[in-house]
């Protein structure tokens, strides 16, 4: 048998705890397990072992993540945030937008007709009329108004 050999055809933009630095814990692990494999009791020795050995990568890598988000966010590096946070959520998928029809049947993604269910939509919204009591609206007390907001500011009061 061969020894396990590393693989790196993981999306590069989507960052897993399956890099280098453990590849030598796993190859480690992986190649003492073959070497006791023939029998099944070694063979669930193995598997135990290798398990283990994948949730303390996973752990390491996750706290590791952590540590270095808190740092990013702790000097305000917006950018190496949210680049760390594109490294633990992978890429953002793109793609059409799929909007639903007024009844619900059908969906469709044409520009043309997905903006049409939208200016629909919040004519809908624009259209609800409104439940105000009136009495209410008279019963709440006026505050003082500053009529010298109302006045054009001088040079003096403006900022250079």
């Amino acid at each position: 048998m061969v020894p396990h050999q590393p693989r790196h055809d993981t999306d590069e933009n989507h960052g897993d705890y399956c890099g280098n630095e453990n590849d030598q814990l796993v190859c480690r692990d992986v190649t003492s397990g073959f070497e006791i494999i023939n029998c099944y009791s070694s063979h669930r020795y193995v598997s135990a072992v290798s398990v283990q050995t994948l949730q303390f990568i996973s752990v390491h890598w996750w706290e590791k993540k952590a540590v270095e988000l808190q740092r990013a966010a702790n000097r305000n590096d917006t950018k190496g945030l949210y680049n760390g946070l594109k490294e633990v959520w992978g890429p953002k998928q793109k793609g059409p937008v799929h909007l639903k029809s007024t009844d619900g049947m059908e969906t469709f993604s044409d520009s043309n007709r997905v903006v049409a269910r939208w200016s629909e939509h919040f004519q809908k919204l624009r259209d609800v009329p409104g439940d105000i009591n009136h009495d209410s609206l008279d019963n709440i007390p006026q505050g003082f108004t500053k009529t010298s907001l109302d006045e054009i500011p001088t040079i003096e009061q403006s900022p250079a």
